[in-house]
């Protein structure tokens, strides 16, 4: 959806250019439902869904679960594009309850990336959500 990094990290005011099937389709969805006069609409955008029995990918961009490992003994690792890229992890409970909350509270409708996870503050009308409580 997002496309290219213009920049590292991607603030979430970033302009998108989506690419590929899948993130063209996403953004042309978004255009429509956000388009539509009178359609409550949220656009949740959550990173890497992660949570039990789904490993997160890694830095190094694969699953090997050794790397987070190494990484917590201090050793050194080589990563692809300079150690550039990012991955937003979020667990499944969290996507779960941010959708809730666009459910029960329609003041974030039709605000694309207001319900914002993956390692930012997750917020809906200015208050933190996770999976304890909204």
């Amino acid at each position: 959806m997002h496309g290219p990094s213009a920049i590292v990290p991607t603030p979430e005011e970033a302009v998108t250019v989506p690419f590929g099937d899948y993130g063209i389709a996403k953004a042309a969805i978004e255009s429509y439902l956000l388009g539509r006069d009178g359609l409550p609409a949220t656009v949740i955008r959550p990173g890497h869904i992660s949570g039990p029995g789904w490993p997160p990918v890694n830095p190094a961009g694969h699953l090997d679960l050794g790397v987070f490992e190494a990484l917590a003994n201090g050793n050194e690792l080589a990563l692809p594009n300079l150690g550039l890229e990012t991955v937003q992890h979020v667990h499944a409970a969290d996507v779960a309850g941010v959708f809730l909350a666009a459910l029960a509270n329609r003041s974030v409708a039709r605000d694309a990336g207001r319900a914002r996870l993956a390692g930012r503050q997750r917020e809906a009308q200015d208050r933190p959500l996770n999976h304890h409580g909204l």
